[in-house]
Parts: C-alpha cells; structure tokens; sequence
C-alpha cells in the first residue's frame, strides 16, 4: 500500500483550521477506548504554520511551476530509508507496514497485516500508552519515545508521531505512526551516565590495553594516586604511573588472565607506600580490543579503621572486667551470708544478678582474648608435654559442669604418652570450650565422649555430643566470631559466640587444625589434630603436665 499525495501532505501539514466539534464513532478495544460520542474539537495547533506548511509541501511535490511532479515512488523511497511507518484502521487494526519497519522489528509482513497493532507493545498499562490514548482520544497527535515489541522478543527504542487520520466529516478513519530507532543513542547515553558514575567512585578504577598497556580510561580516584591530568593522560602506558603495575604479581596476574586460566584475579600491592588490593578483569568487547580493568581497595585506610576498632574494644574490655570482677565478688559475700541474714525474695534477685555477672565477665575475657590473638599479643609456652594427662586433668576439673547440664564423660585416651608441643593454660582453654558447648547441647543423660587417639599427623582429639546438631545453613559460619548455631537446643546456653572462634586460633597458633562435622538429630563432632612433639623422660613430662 503507497501513500497518495493528500495522505502524505496530512501528515506533514497537520490541521489548517479549527475544525467543528464532531463525535468519535468508533472505538479502539486493544488500547482501551470505547465508542464515543463526545464531541472533540480537532487539531488545532499553530493554524497559520500549518496553512503554510501544507501549502508548501504540496507546491514541492508538484514542483516548480510548469515542471513536471515528482514521483511519488521516490518520495516513499525517501520514507522508507529514513523511518518505519505503520497505519491503522479505526479498530487499531494493522492495514499497512513499510519495508524499513520489518527490517527493524524481524516481522513478516503477513505476520501483522490485520493484526491489532497490541502486538507492538510489551506492556498496554504503561504510563506512555496511556498517554498515546488520551491524546489520540481527543484527535491530537502524540509524540515521545516508545518501546517496540520485535518479533524475537527483543525490544528497541524508538522515537515516534502517531497522527490521527480522519474523514472530510471529522470521523476518525485510522493513525499513522512514524518511528526512529534510537536504541543506539539511548545506550550511547546509559554508558556516558555509568561512565559519569565511575568519575565518582572513592576506588581508584583504571583501564588499560591489554596489548600495548596504553591507559584508556582513568576515574577521579586513579587520577590522583596517579598524580595525572585528566586532558593528557590517555595514550600513557599504565606502567608510566607511580602505581608500581610492573610488580611480579601484576604480570602474573595479567598472565593469568591471558591464558583463560581465570576470569579475575585479586592481588595486593604497594603504591605510593600504601597496601592496596587489586581487582583484575580482562575484558574482551567484540568490536576493541582487549583490555585490563583494574580496581583498587585502600587497605591502609581500613587496617586503621580495624585498629581503632580493635583498640576502643580493648579498652572499653578492659575498663569492664575490673568493676564487674568488685561486682560479682560483693554479690558471692552477700550470699554467703556474711552481711547477715537476706529475705528470700532478694536473695533470688541477687543469685540472678551473680549469674548474669559471670555471662559478662566470660564476654570480657573472650573478647579481650580475641583482641590479643587479633593482634598477635597473646604469648604462647609451647613447651612438650603429655596431651593425655592435661586431657584427664581438665575433665576431672570440669565435673561439676557434668553435673549442671546431667551429662556424663566418657574419656578415651591412650595408654601411652601423647607427646604434644603446647601451652598448657591454652590448652585448657581449648578443652573447656569444647567440652562446655558438648554439655550444653546434649540431651539429658547423655554421654560426652573425648577421645584422643595417634593420628599419621600426630594426635587427634575429639570431642562428640549426642545433641540436636547443627543446622547446616549455619555450618559455613562456625567458626566466626559472634556467631552460633540456631535452634540447637531448646535450653538457654548463655554462650557469647566466641568459643569456637577462639579455639580455631589457638589450635593454629599450635600448627594445628580443627574442623567440625555435625548431623542435626544426631549430635556434633569436633575434631583437633595437632603435630607430634619432641618425647621427653617421663620424669619431664609428669613435671610438665603437673605444672
């Protein structure tokens, strides 16, 4: 279907003249317009302009005066090339499509000819298409920016005018509707604004090419660890920086990358005296060239914010532990009766008080522990001692926690020295977490089973509950401070959440390694190895493990 002179003249030329009031007749179901008989008045923008303009196109379409027209066949040449072009009839029912609209969208002609033209919309509901319908329901043309639905799925943008076609009497016949692709500009546009946002980011970024490392993009951040100007540092070679990029690590990192062997690597670096981590990406477009993209983390500045960190805990641990030891040793002699007689009522208030006493002071000293092994001040006295007899030592020590929880121990330990190098107050410490957390979150009447056994790489102690377990989704993080398993047990078990914690940085610091293996409904195993120590006579080691 072409389009005759009168069509193309209306729709560059628009409305002349205020045209009468006159009823919509018929509807448009697929955009939610219903038969109407409201009376709009037409189009009336700019009568004089559009005199003038229609006036104007059909004189070009005639040509000069005694000239011959020209051709009509050029003119949709001209329209095809330039723009995609659809019409409707007044059921919004596809009647014509141009070549340069099937080109765009992937249809087949016969897949839209008769087609409610709702197939060129992903969404009717959105605020754009409820405005083309206000407008086209009061015969004004429409004009912004639409999605286009192609036949892939795909969607593109495009600019478009969508222009009622009427009758001499006013009756809406149909629309015409021009579009541009502007997919290519709206992405030129979204990549200025990500680039926009990368000039802002706190992170020095940097990208460079990967065949002659010639910097292709500096953000602000990388601009002032690199000490460069923003209008001369394109085409510099990244190594010319001050940020040490020709460092071993760097061009492993960027063989790495080279050879497929991984898609990013992180690596530190020193640059300009501070401690960095680098991010490294090699990026691949399909119309470039290959390039590196590297983001680099300020390490220094959050070692400082974990120093401060580290220290106010410290102090504030330290300033705790004093008043909460006076507190609880004040608490003991009222219950012991020294300060005479106590109503009943107050003495349960105080016993309460007492106990939450202790939870802090545990809290405390955990903490103050975790802040030393952090720092690496906690001292260790690796000395070689007898493994089992601190074993048997510290399970004789902790009886009355048996007593507490209605647990029993269950030792295994050898007949034969084990011979471990260790700390004996560390070791102690060990157990006791160990052995306290079995007891919390066993069942009543259950046996704690601690057993130490000679391993290939050296002695092996396990500690085994018959508990609820632990939930799996809470495995991964057991080990990290503050943390503990949910829904053990149905009883309170006042624990801090540093235990384990604890233990896994004591058992390293004895070149040790801990791991733990749990079944809910079954029960938990934790298990140490550590490496065997220089054997010493027995009269040495019974003195050892004796002090």
């Amino acid at each position: 279907m072409s389009l005759d002179i009168a069509q193309k003249s209306a729709l560059l030329a628009g409305v002349t003249s205020l045209v009468p009031a006159v009823a919509l007749t018929a509807g448009f179901p697929a955009l939610g317009l219903a038969p109407s008989s409201i009376a709009v008045p037409m189009l009336s923008i700019s009568a004089a302009f559009f005199a003038f303009a229609s006036a104007y196109q059909l004189r070009r379409m005639r040509g000069p005066r005694g000239a011959a027209p020209i051709d009509p066949g050029l003119e949709n040449q001209v329209l095809n090339a330039h723009a995609m072009v659809t019409m409707t009839d007044a059921e919004a029912n596809l009647t014509y499509v141009n070549d340069r609209f099937l080109e765009a969208s992937g249809y087949e002609r016969e897949d839209l000819i008769g087609k409610n033209m709702a197939v060129l919309f992903a969404d009717l509901e959105t605020p754009v298409v409820q405005s083309i319908k206000e407008s086209i329901f009061v015969g004004k043309t429409w004009s912004g920016e639409t999605i286009l639905l192609c036949a892939d799925g795909s969607q593109i943008w495009t600019q478009t005018t969508i222009m009622p076609r009427l009758d001499k009497a006013g009756r809406l016949l149909g629309w015409m509707s021009v579009r541009t692709d502007i997919t290519a500009a709206r992405s030129a546009a979204s990549e200025q604004d990500i680039v926009l946002s990368l000039h802002r980011m706190p992170s020095p970024i940097a990208i460079f090419c990967e065949e002659t490392g010639a910097v292709l993009y500096l953000n602000d951040a990388a601009l002032d660890l690199f000490g460069w100007d923003r209008s001369t540092y394109l085409g510099r070679r990244i190594l010319e920086g001050p940020v040490g990029m020709d460092v071993p690590e760097s061009y492993s990192a960027m063989r790495t990358l080279r050879n497929g062997e991984a898609d990013h690597v992180t690596f530190k670096l020193v640059l300009n005296g501070r401690d960095f981590e680098a991010h490294l990406q090699l990026v691949r477009p399909e119309a470039a060239r290959a390039r590196y993209v590297v983001s680099l983390r300020d390490l220094s500045e959050m070692e400082e914010l974990e120093r401060v960190k580290d220290e106010f805990i410290s102090n504030v641990s330290h300033e705790l532990r004093s008043p909460l030891t006076s507190i609880k040793g004040g608490m003991g002699l009222v219950l012991s009766g020294i300060a005479g007689e106590i109503p009943e009522k107050a003495k349960g208030l105080i016993d309460i008080a007492h106990r939450n006493t202790d939870r802090l002071i545990l809290l405390v000293n955990d903490i103050l522990d975790m802040e030393k092994i952090a720092a690496g001040r906690m001292e260790f006295d690796l000395q070689p001692a007898d493994l089992a007899k601190t074993v048997e030592q510290g399970l004789a020590e902790m009886e009355g926690l048996a007593q507490q929880y209605e647990v029993s121990f269950a030792p295994m330990l050898p007949n034969q020295p084990a011979i471990v190098d260790f700390d004996q107050t560390r070791m102690m410490q060990v157990l006791a977490n160990l052995v306290s957390n079995a007891a919390k979150f066993s069942a009543p009447g259950s046996e704690v089973l601690v057993s130490l056994t000679s391993v290939p790489e050296g002695w092996q102690l396990e500690v085994v509950d018959k508990g609820k377990g632990i939930p799996r989704e809470d495995m991964a993080t057991i080990f990290e401070r503050f943390q503990q398993a949910s829904n053990r047990s149905g009883k309170r078990t006042n624990g801090t959440g540093l235990g384990l914690s604890i233990v896994k940085a004591i058992v390293e610091r004895h070149k040790g390694r801990v791991t733990i293996d749990s079944t809910e409904g079954v029960g938990t195993t934790v298990t140490c190895v550590f490496p065997r120590g220089e054997y010493k006579k027995p009269t040495d080691v019974g003195i050892q493990a004796a002090g």
